[in-house]
């Protein structure tokens, strides 16, 4: 269930922000946690996804792993 959740949001984002990792970034803090990343976040997150670019569902995985969003949901 958890695999399959972390595709869509993947592919949601990809759809939403195409080939814009910083914009899939943005919109990926958006839709888990409600707010922007802050630059130290965005910096993490680019970094994180510096060897796949292209890979939304790593980018939801990461996002949905945070404590935050644990915590809130």
């Amino acid at each position: 269930m958890a695999n399959h959740a972390a595709k869509e949001f993947g592919k949601q984002l990809e759809k939403l922000a195409k080939s814009n990792l910083p914009e899939r970034i943005r919109l990926g803090y958006r839709m888990a946690l409600g707010r922007e990343p802050d630059s130290n976040e965005r910096q993490l997150a680019l970094n994180y996804m510096e060897p796949h670019p292209n890979d939304s569902e790593k980018l939801a995985w990461m996002l949905v792993n945070l404590d935050e969003f644990i915590y809130i949901r």
